[in-house]
């Protein structure tokens, strides 16, 4: 009796290995917040991480008297949190009559048509995982990263840290009591913004700002009287990016982003609101991965996406799995601040 016909995926090219390669190499999509190297990428070899918390303070230092005692610094205080890794799979499969007629003897090529097949699954199946990750990575920003229902939450960053979230409202072109037109005001806004965040930092550098803008609030301050004043009315100069992805202008030492990614007709971000993170900061922004629960993946450090396929029941097809196991962290979320229109 012959070899079933799903024996062709018993080849190297579907062992877990080479599918779990193939899946981490295809490009992802609506991925401002992955691709702008604010997070940063790495693998934990469990899917519990204990993320431990410094509040170490700088402090000036008085003159002292050469060959005394120098001032005690205040010691730090250090606490340890456990965090656990999101488990995010889905599950497709190849029917038998999908790859029937594939093999044929003595051609070199009877792998082409499952490859294509399985591709295809994987692509699919990637796609939706990434842009699972960018919600996690906005919740991140946000300060909730959220289950898919955008409503069950996954971790709450801010109570974990015990902070209060930062919220302004911004009323554009704003008017003094006397009705009159207050110039330089949204710019004024942006300086109290980095100046606040520098100081919660502790003085730790960051290289940029960013403000994710949904729909309404990005048109509303780029029609606002302020940047027609400012940059409008300016010939030749070319303030808006138009060709990035994600449209962005440059004011106050801020980046504004048109931040653009959505399921169906939901948005990521609602668009009278925006979100301000700073930029360059180490290890302000993270998303680990735990291992697959897989015999192979064990005691293993985990990658992105993981990959693998077995057969049917009664030899119907293959099975196909695609898994990835996420933890999206803000490690100073009381640096995090959510802007609404007035």
């Amino acid at each position: 009796m012959g070899g079933s016909i799903l024996d062709v995926f018993n080849g190297e090219a579907f062992k877990l290995r080479s599918m779990c390669e193939a899946i981490n190499k295809i490009p992802p999509m609506f991925n401002y917040l992955g691709s702008e190297g604010i997070f940063t990428e790495q693998g934990s070899s469990s899917t519990t991480v204990a993320i431990e918390e410094n509040q170490g303070k700088l402090s000036l230092i008085p003159n002292t008297q050469r060959g005394a005692r120098g001032v005690s610094l205040l010691p730090d205080k250090r606490k340890v949190r456990a965090f656990v890794c999101a488990h995010k799979q889905v599950n497709d499969e190849i029917l038998a009559d999908q790859v029937l007629g594939v093999r044929r003897f003595g051609s070199e090529i009877e792998m082409e048509t499952p490859a294509q097949k399985v591709a295809e699954k994987l692509e699919q199946a990637q796609q939706s995982m990434e842009i699972t990750l960018e919600w996690m990575r906005l919740g991140a920003v946000k300060g909730q990263v959220l289950d898919a229902d955008g409503t069950t939450v996954i971790t709450d960053l801010f109570q974990e840290f015990g902070v209060k979230p930062r919220t302004k409202k911004w009323e554009i072109d704003k008017k003094d009591s006397s009705g009159n037109y207050i110039d330089g005001w949204i710019k004024k806004e942006c300086n109290n913004l980095i100046r606040e965040t520098s100081r919660i930092l502790g003085g730790t550098p960051f290289t940029g700002f960013d403000i994710l803008c949904g729909n309404d609030f990005f048109d509303a301050i780029e029609n606002s009287k302020e940047f027609r004043n400012v940059y409008h009315n300016t010939p030749g100069f070319n303030w808006l990016t138009e060709k990035h992805v994600f449209r962005y202008f440059e004011y106050g030492g801020i980046r504004f982003v048109n931040y653009q990614a959505w399921i169906g007709d939901k948005d990521f971000i609602a668009p009278t609101e925006g979100y301000a993170l700073p930029r360059g900061v180490d290890g302000l922004f993270t998303l680990i991965f735990g291992p697959a629960d897989y015999i192979e993946a064990v005691n293993s450090v985990g990658i992105k996406y993981y990959a693998k396929q077995e057969r049917m029941k009664m030899d119907k097809g293959i099975e196909i799995e695609c898994q990835t196991n996420p933890l999206a962290l803000c490690t100073r979320p009381d640096v995090l601040c959510k802007f609404t229109l007035a």
